[in-house]
């Protein structure tokens, strides 16, 4: 009972001298939160939002927009349940399961989607927009995913990182 205890106490501080945050279910899919990363067939470069400019993948409001979400995991992971969420707003739109596509496999996941035009919810409330010629950040949102073991055990939503939502997508 002492080496299990020792045991299970030199696994924990080895996750945290090593900084793996790690979001356990009751039974067995941990994900490693440092491990997640959500990008776009979409980027810009340079774009005013929130102060800076910013460069990278961005959501795309007036048209399909392919994204991939990757991270890491240990245990036995089944499945995910994936949704949108709007920063400020909280606003939720879930993922159809048939609009996922996902590969789990030794540790790695990527789960790949689309979120269709006006779908995602933003991090401001809508307001009226006029015409836009050039891309225009139009709010901001990041996806939330769920992992579900073998058991049918299931973690807390994780989110992923914040990406922008563009108006106008040439």
């Amino acid at each position: 009972m002492k080496r299990l205890l020792l045991s299970v106490l030199g696994l924990s501080v080895m996750l945290t001298a090593c900084d793996v945050e790690v979001t356990p279910s009751s039974s067995g899919a941990n994900i490693y939160r440092d491990s997640l990363n959500l990008t776009s067939n979409y980027a810009v470069n340079n774009l005013p939002f929130e102060g800076k400019n910013y460069t990278g993948d961005v959501i795309c409001d007036n048209v399909l927009t392919s994204m991939t979400y990757t991270f890491n995991y240990m245990g036995n992971l089944h499945h995910v349940n994936l949704r949108l969420r709007g920063d400020k707003t909280g606003v939720i739109t879930p993922i159809n399961d048939n609009n996922i596509q996902a590969q789990i496999n030794n540790g790695y996941g990527s789960v790949r989607f689309v979120a269709y035009p006006n779908l995602v919810p933003l991090s401001l409330p809508i307001q009226t927009q006029s015409i836009v010629v050039s891309p225009k950040v139009i709010g901001a949102t990041y996806v939330e995913m769920q992992a579900v073991d073998t058991a049918g055990y299931a973690t807390d939503y994780i989110p992923s990182n914040m990406l922008p939502v563009i108006a106008n997508c040439g």
